[in-house]
C-alpha cells in the first residue's frame, strides 16, 4: 500500500498596485511660488496650485489616493502672498512716483 500525496494547492498573492507619485504640479505650485519672480511665479503658482487640487480630488473620487495635497495647499497660500505683496509694491511705487512729481518746483 503506497500511501497517497494530497494534491499541492497553489496561492497566488496578488501584485501589489503601484502608488500614485506625488502630484507634479502640486510640487511645481510649491516651487514657483518660493522663487516669486516679480509676481509673475505667484501667478503661475496659483494656476498650478489650482489645477492640481482638482486632479487629486478626481484621482480620490476613482479610488486612486495621491499625495500633494499639501503642497498644492502650500502653493497657493505662498503665491497669494507673494500676490499680495506684489501688489502693495506697485501701489507705494505709484504713490512715491505721484509725489514726487507733485512736489518739484519750476523755476523759469
Amino acid at each position: 500500500m503506497e500511501a497517497q500525496t494530497p494534491p499541492v494547492q497553489v496561492y497566488h498573492e496578488a501584485l501589489p498596485q503601484r502608488k500614485a507619485g506625488i502630484n507634479g504640479l502640486a510640487i511645481a505650485s510649491f516651487v514657483c511660488s518660493l522663487c516669486w519672480g516679480y509676481g509673475l511665479l505667484s501667478i503661475v503658482s496659483i494656476v498650478f496650485a489650482l489645477v492640481a487640487r482638482s486632479q487629486i480630488r478626481k484621482n480620490a473620487e476613482i479610488g486612486r489616493d495621491q499625495p500633494g495635497n499639501g503642497f498644492a495647499i502650500a502653493g497657493l497660500v505662498i503665491g497669494i502672498v507673494g500676490l499680495v505683496i506684489t501688489a502693495i509694491i506697485i501701489l507705494i511705487a505709484l504713490a512715491a512716483a505721484g509725489s514726487a512729481s507733485s512736489t518739484t518746483t519750476t523755476t523759469y
